[in-house]
């Protein structure tokens, strides 16, 4: 048993050895196409293959753990009957309805703030000290705050027009946004409570939910990890 300070809640108590990546998502990587493999990408774009269990680092105690279990809960819920709630807007965007916005904020921001405080150093991201508190009271409050504090824009990707949920990656971090793969879907985050120089287009909304279609072929740095999965 590991007494630590919880990262979210502050108090001194057992410690659970928690997901990074929540494991719902994990487990849709167990395919055959992606050879049950983890696909690592560090700062200088090497490939790793880490632990097959998807990243964990002692974070959250069982209360915390219990709460963020909630909120994936219903995402997992959502994502597995999403096509029930997806409207075609073009060849390339989809308008989603129907869904729970808090809950889904919720889970979403939860993954943007447990990259900022891990201390796996492929998954570790930079968020402002100032930034990292609001959005952990936010996650302790269960706030999902407005949809342009900390806007999270999500593409579908497929290949060629086939779709693929086996693959995660380490997240791939800019000046002011993260990308993170997680299941065939792209998650961009800001990493700024503001996004000043709206570089996060068609952010989820509170009862709209725009999502891009993106071929493979034209993220370069996925298409870089992509050919090393084909290698593995």
């Amino acid at each position: 048993m590991l007494v630590r300070e919880c990262a979210l809640c502050k108090k001194n108590k057992s410690l659970q050895n928690s997901h990074i990546y929540p494991k719902f998502l994990i487990r849709l990587c167990r395919v055959k196409d992606c050879n049950n493999k983890f696909i690592f990408m560090s700062d200088s774009n090497d490939i790793k293959i880490p632990p097959q269990d998807g990243p964990k680092v002692y974070l959250l105690c069982e209360e915390c753990e219990g709460r963020f279990s909630k909120h994936e809960c219903k995402y997992a819920g959502f994502f597995n009957n999403q096509l029930e709630c997806v409207y075609s807007i073009s060849e390339d965007l989809v308008l989603i309805k129907d869904f729970d916005y808090k809950s889904i904020r919720l889970f979403l921001l939860s993954i943007l703030w447990r990259l900022s405080v891990t201390s796996i150093p492929n998954f570790k991201i930079e968020l402002n000290n100032v930034d990292q508190e609001i959005l952990r009271k936010a996650l302790l409050s269960n706030n999902p705050l407005e949809p342009h504090e900390f806007p999270i824009a999500t593409s579908r990707l497929h290949f060629d027009g086939e779709s693929n949920n086996g693959l995660i990656l380490s997240p791939k971090e800019n000046k002011e946004t993260v990308d993170v793969v997680i299941g065939g879907i792209l998650y961009s985050f800001s990493k700024f409570r503001l996004d000043s120089q709206n570089l996060i287009n068609y952010p989820l909304g509170k009862d709209k939910w725009y999502a891009k279609l993106v071929n493979v072929r034209d993220i370069k740095w996925l298409m870089n990890a992509i050919y090393n999965i084909d290698e593995i």
